[in-house]
């Protein structure tokens, strides 16, 4: 039976009693029948492994997968990634849902496209109420009729854009692609990982196929403030980068690598920044003093305050997801 198995659904988990059933039904009810739901408790001290457990009593397709210890998300669909049998992997968070017509409509985009990850655009959902919040992405932006070079990939990835970086994509992907060039998660970076997993497996000649249709519904938590204001967030999206620099420098085009760089380095001002203004408001002013010196920019000062200055004369700026990262 394992031989028919078209994807494996991989839902990493960490204390998601809340909704970890939800996101399972939502493969359960995918038009695709020919699944395996590999649920990843990832060291859970709440119910969530109780419910997983009570799920696949009624449903051989759910089986559930036990860290002894969190690992985090890239360590979690590590296991489950050695222990998948689909001919497609579709990833899908605990917090998330999919369409019921997800699995099979990404499968046949990739199959008629020769393509090797096949990326939707993601509808935006309030976590507790799941009502739409609009698309995350401009439609147009995905739906090119031609696979997306890394290159452009990269150019969506840059900092001050008016939309998320395409980072956050959910690509479903072709199993044996991922064996063939041995591509996993890094689990030493603690996000910005999908970025990293997708560049990789790029640099290694994925075909990638988007669509601006929107079958993913990704929760957000309104109300909340944009990581970029974390100095920590942002500095480990810097070392992401440049990670990502390390692994596939031998194989990435020129100007994709030319972007990283820029991320890279934009990250790290934007970072020694957040650290300054943070410095000034909890009154450390010889620490902001030290930062302003050695580490900002008096450039990057002057543009980084004026944005600040011109989106408080704009007004609130609205609901924020705590996800957004750049």
């Amino acid at each position: 039976m394992r031989d028919h198995i078209a994807a494996s659904v991989i839902i990493p988990a960490y204390n998601a009693e809340a909704f970890v059933a939800d996101a399972i039904r939502s493969a359960q009810r995918q038009t695709e029948k020919w699944i395996e739901i590999l649920v990843v408790d990832d060291g859970s001290t709440d119910a969530t492994a109780e419910i997983v457990t009570a799920m696949a009593e009624d449903d051989h397709r759910v089986r559930l997968l036990r860290q002894p210890v969190n690992r985090g998300p890239s360590a979690a669909r590590n296991r489950a990634l050695d222990a998948a049998a689909g001919r497609w992997i579709v990833l899908l968070d605990a917090d998330d849902t999919m369409e019921p017509v997800r699995v099979e409509r990404l499968i046949a985009l990739g199959e008629v496209h020769g393509a090797d990850f096949v990326a939707d655009n993601l509808m935006r959902q309030a976590l507790d109420t799941k009502l739409p919040l609009g698309l995350f992405f401009p439609a147009d932006m995905l739906a090119l009729g031609r696979p997306m070079a890394m290159a452009e990939y990269m150019a969506h990835e840059r900092l001050g854009q008016d939309r998320p970086p395409i980072g956050f994509i959910q690509p479903v992907m072709r199993r044996a692609f991922l064996e063939r060039h041995g591509i996993r998660y890094p689990e030493t970076i603690g996000c910005g990982e999908d970025s990293f997993f997708v560049g990789v497996g790029l640099a290694h000649g994925a075909v990638l196929w988007t669509t601006g249709e929107a079958y993913y519904r990704y929760s957000v938590r309104t109300n909340s403030l944009s990581m970029t204001h974390n100095p920590e967030v942002l500095a480990g999206l810097e070392r992401q980068t440049r990670q990502l620099i390390e692994a596939v420098g031998g194989l990435a085009d020129p100007v994709s690598l030319r972007l990283m760089r820029e991320r890279a380095d934009g990250l790290g001002r934007l970072c020694a920044y957040r650290r300054f203004t943070h410095a000034l408001k909890t009154r450390r002013y010889g620490k902001a003093a030290l930062l302003a010196i050695g580490s900002v920019s008096p450039p990057d000062m002057i543009r980084h305050l004026s944005a600040t200055i011109m989106r408080r004369l704009a007004g609130p700026a609205g609901q924020a997801d705590s996800r957004a990262a750049v």
